[in-house]
């Protein structure tokens, strides 16, 4: 029986609240190990936001994985990522029900697929507001945490990468609880 479509609508803002086109975005089911694309993918297909700043990805498109029968099941976990240039923005979510929408705002931090490259030196959190918040850092791969990053309000703390849980080999992207927590990473 084929799998219900499953449409993802990501809507990407700047930090100042605008909309943005085309920024690059993507879904990883973590739980199956499958990603809406690749970043040099031979077909040349590359999802990014229309001028309203929308993109639209089907869950049900997602290649299937080795041993698997669906793209995705009820339950699994799905990681939204929207990068362009210097910036990105993540969340994860549980596929619950026909479909789901969400807004990202870009934030300053590279979006790292591969750690070869450069090194990350520390990941900085900076908090803007009245209340304590926590930044999750998580393993594109497979949507592991890496780290958990709790702010004090109006205060800022330095996580060294190297304290991570486990490697991030395969990259990682941060997603944020509020816009009010900006994050960004020292490279050596």
């Amino acid at each position: 029986m084929p799998v219900q479509p499953h449409p993802v609508q990501i809507t990407v803002k700047d930090a100042d609240g605008n909309v943005q086109a085309d920024v690059n975005v993507y879904i990883s089911n973590t739980d199956k190990g499958v990603e809406s694309k690749l970043e040099n993918d031979e077909n040349g297909d590359k999802i990014v936001t229309d001028s309203n700043g929308v993109a639209l990805i089907d869950a049900a498109n997602l290649p299937v994985a080795t041993g698997q029968t669906n793209q995705y099941n009820q339950g699994d976990k799905i990681l939204i990522i929207a990068y362009d240039g210097e910036n990105h923005d993540a969340s994860l979510y549980t596929v619950q029900g026909e479909d789901h929408t969400l807004t990202l705002q870009l934030n300053p931090i590279t979006h790292s697929t591969q750690l070869t490259t450069q090194r990350i030196m520390a990941i900085l959190a900076a908090n803007t507001s009245g209340g304590n918040l926590f930044a999750k850092v998580y393993s594109v791969d497979d949507g592991e945490i890496l780290a958990h990053i709790e702010v004090l309000a109006n205060d800022s703390v330095a996580v060294m990468f190297g304290s991570f849980g486990k490697s991030a080999a395969g990259g990682f992207v941060v997603e944020r609880e509020s816009t009010d927590i900006v994050v960004t990473a020292t490279v050596k």
